[in-house]
């Protein structure tokens, strides 16, 4: 038997894994300076998504060191 994963999970893990290495890509660069504050609506908006995908992507950073999250206080 296999599981399947439906089509709205894996839109969602792909723009999510978008969102995430355009900001790796950009922090990497300097256009995201260190210190810069990065609010979820805002990044919702430029990429055409919901918070949610923003939100994973913005996980995934802090996990990786790239972002931290400061709870009830948002992104840096």
């Amino acid at each position: 038997m296999t599981d399947l994963v439906p089509a709205d999970d894996d839109d969602r893990a792909l723009l999510s894994d978008k969102i995430r290495n355009a900001l790796t890509d950009e922090i990497a660069h300097g256009a995201l300076p260190a210190g810069t504050q990065l609010d979820e609506q805002q990044l919702a908006d430029r990429f055409g998504a919901s918070r949610t995908p923003v939100r994973e992507a913005l996980r995934q950073l802090a996990v990786s060191g790239l972002v931290e999250m400061r709870p009830r206080r948002g992104s840096w």
